[in-house]
Formats: structure tokens, C-alpha cells, sequence
């Protein structure tokens, strides 16, 4: 009787590891082909040429040729001089202008505010429409409606999105606006999850709705604000600012970032299979140079937490 209970539990707990395979098998497969294989290839072609009509690995004197090449254009190439400050520019808006609007924004939602949710609808909205349709629809608002409004008043504007003048902080105006949505809807969620008894022992101190969000909400939601601090410093070499969606293939200098130029350098009309390497080395350069600047600010972040000495 009891060697048939333990082959019972031996046969159960075989049943749940077999469960437990087949539910991991199918996303570790998608991880190791689609990650780990794209990426290993992507470091490979970075020592590749395209000659011949394939890929071959570049001779041992010239091996680090695509770094060379693209280290030199970085210093000499106004595109990429644009670029790189572009690039600095949209991460400073989103550090210092998107990211205390979405808290605010957030904390208004959070404390319950008339019509909180037309206002959750509307903020996130540019995450729920297509994000081409939403770059139509500013687009036309910009060089159409704009323009239309302010001719009442006898103002001629410029053409926003083509003045050299104007173009970047128009670009910069639309990510201001569609950077609202996941953050908010993110935030919000965790200051919903701050005990109500230490909200109303902050009322009966004497707190108003600024020092409530200074001294309890902010530093009780630094950790979610914190990862997306962290998680924003890789966009200073993979966003593109919708670029694309607005320009296509054909931005001008004064407008481009590092991740619209690697963009269109691998998908634009002009590009070749001879531009992938350069574009490989470029991003491993990237990372090379995001890696210490992450970690930098994870540890900066980390040793700021107001909640550390509380741990």
C-alpha cells in the first residue's frame, strides 16, 4: 500500500514537470531563436563584410574596419554630430519635462480628481491609436490647422515641420504629448497601492496635496520611477523620436537622432546589405558606451532612494 502511494506521488510529480516543460519549452524556444540568435548574429556581422553576393568575415589587418568607419564619421559627419545632440536633446525633455508631467498627471488621477477617467482616456490615447495615424493627425493639425488659426489674427507661421527653425522642437512637441499613456497608467497603478492609513496620518499632520506627494507618495514610488530612469538611458541610442512616422526615409540633418539614423540605414530605401555591418559595429559601439552610463545611474538612482535607510 505505501510503495503504491509513493509511486503515485512519483508519477504526479513527474506529470507536473512534464506541465512545466511544455509550458516553458514554446517562450525559451522564442528567447533563444529571437534574441539570443538575432543577437549573436548581429555581433558576428559586426566583423563581416558583404562581398560577392554574401557575408564573409573581414581579413585580421582590417578586422575592426566597420568601428573605424563609424568612429570616424561620428567626428567628421554633421548628420551624426546632429544626431548624437538630438539624441541628448529628447532624453533631457523626457528626463525633465515628460517625466514631472507624467507624475503630476499621475498624482491628479491617483487622488480621484472630477472626470479622472475622460482624462485617463485621452492621456493614453496616443498609446491606443496607431502611432501613424496619431503623426497624420499632428501633422495636419501643424501645417494645416495651425496655421489657419493664427492667419485669422493676420500671423503667417512657418511650414513647422520643414523650417530648419522649427522642425526639432515641433518634433519635440509631439513626443511631449504622445509620451503620455503607459507611464501614467504605471504610476498611477502604484500609487494606488500606498496605504491609505499613512495618508490620512500625513492629513491629520497637516499636509497639503504638494507635501503628500513630496514626502509620501514620490518616495514611495521612487523604485517604479527609478527602472523607468534606468530604462530611459537606452533611448538615448534606439529612439528614433517617430521620426519615421512623420519623414519616412527623407528627414533632414537638423532633425535626425542615433536610432533614425541606424533606422534608416538599415530599412531605408537606399540601404544595401553592405550597410549592415556598419550598422552592426555601430550598435555594439552603442552599447558599449550605454552599459557604464546605465549602471551609473542605477547606482546613482540606488544610493538616492529616500526609502534606503528605511530598509
Amino acid at each position: 500500500m505505501r510503495a503504491r502511494k509513493l509511486g503515485g506521488l512519483k508519477s504526479s510529480k513527474r506529470k507536473r514537470l512534464i506541465f512545466y516543460i511544455c509550458l516553458l519549452a514554446y517562450p525559451l524556444a522564442h528567447y533563444a531563436v529571437f534574441y539570443i540568435g538575432v543577437n549573436i548574429n548581429s555581433v558576428l556581422l559586426a566583423f563581416k563584410k558583404f562581398d560577392g553576393g554574401e557575408f564573409s568575415f573581414l581579413e585580421a589587418s582590417n578586422f575592426f574596419a566597420n568601428f573605424s568607419n563609424f568612429s570616424g564619421d561620428l567626428f567628421k559627419t554633421s548628420l551624426l554630430k546632429y544626431a548624437a545632440k538630438n539624441s541628448l536633446l529628447m532624453y533631457g525633455v523626457s528626463l525633465l519635462i515628460v517625466l514631472p508631467l507624467n507624475l503630476m498627471f499621475s498624482f491628479f488621477l491617483y487622488k480621484k480628481i472630477p472626470l479622472k477617467g475622460f482624462y485617463r482616456i485621452v492621456l493614453f490615447l496616443p498609446q491606443i491609436v496607431s502611432s501613424i495615424v496619431m503623426a497624420m493627425m499632428f501633422k495636419y493639425f501643424v501645417e494645416r490647422g495651425l496655421p489657419g488659426l493664427f492667419s485669422k489674427f493676420n500671423i503667417e507661421l512657418p511650414t513647422l515641420l520643414t523650417d530648419v527653425k522649427t522642425a526639432f522642437s515641433t518634433i519635440i512637441a509631439y513626443n511631449i504629448w504622445a509620451g503620455f499613456g503607459t507611464q501614467i497608467i504605471i504610476y498611477s497603478g502604484a500609487m494606488s497601492r500606498i496605504s491609505e492609513e499613512l495618508v490620512e496620518s500625513g492629513k491629520l499632520d497637516g499636509m497639503n496635496m504638494f507635501q503628500e506627494f513630496i514626502r509620501i507618495t514620490l518616495p514611495l514610488i521612487y523604485p517604479t520611477v527609478s527602472l523607468f530612469l534606468v530604462a530611459g538611458v537606452a533611448g538615448i541610442f534606439t529612439s528614433q523620436a517617430a521620426l519615421y512616422n512623420f519623414f519616412g526615409d527623407e528627414a533632414q540633418a537638423n532633425v535626425s537622432t542615433l536610432g533614425y539614423f541606424l533606422f534608416v540605414r538599415v530599412i531605408g530605401k537606399s540601404s544595401t546589405f553592405n550597410d549592415y555591418p556598419y550598422a552592426a559595429a555601430a550598435g555594439l559601439l552603442f552599447t558599449a558606451a550605454a552599459l557604464p552610463i546605465t549602471l551609473g545611474a542605477k547606482y546613482l538612482l540606488d544610493r538616492f532612494d529616500p526609502m534606503r535607510d528605511a530598509i
